[in-house]
């Protein structure tokens, strides 16, 4: 009986996790002029979304985005239509490195911060780079924690699939 319990807890758990990072939750975020913006108004629907959690101090961060921002991002645009969203996860004390950071990469996403962590919270993210992908319709589709050379290949299939 114990045992049954113990697993019917865990599912719970587990399930309400997966809820959690189902679509976007909606708290406030800031964008770079510091004006409240509610999460959940940020995705144009239709369009997939790349959303990706990122840190002034995150070298793989850096990496990842310029690498996507670079190399990829007209390409996913022209043939997705995708909208990508880089949210900084930069706490108060770094709060005024993040425009001039994300000026000096040349990034041309949209850009906002979570300085109190609730997005990062509602959408279970643990640690920078945390990169998700959306559907049309706002469900989150993919998801990874960690940015390596060659992840670009993963998103393009993903984004491949979701319009199968």
């Amino acid at each position: 009986m114990m045992k049954s319990f113990k697993l019917l807890f865990v599912s719970l758990i587990a399930t309400a996790t997966l809820q959690a990072q189902k679509t976007l939750g909606n708290v406030e975020i800031r964008d770079l002029n510091n004006k409240p913006v509610m999460s959940g108004t940020i995705h144009e629907k239709g369009k997939p979304l790349l959303l990706v959690f990122w840190a002034t101090w995150c070298s793989h961060t850096k990496d990842g985005l310029t690498s996507i921002n670079d190399d990829y991002l007209e390409d996913w645009r022209d043939e997705f239509e995708l909208q990508t969203i880089a949210v900084s996860v930069d706490d108060s004390r770094n709060l005024h490195k993040v425009k001039p950071f994300s000026d000096g990469q040349g990034w041309e996403f949209e850009i906002y911060t979570d300085v109190n962590a609730d997005f990062k919270r509602v959408m279970n993210v643990n640690n920078a780079p945390f990169f998700m992908l959306l559907n049309g319709s706002g469900e989150v589709v993919w998801q990874q924690n960690s940015y390596m050379p060659g992840d670009e290949e993963t998103i393009y299939e993903e984004l491949v699939n979701l319009n199968l």
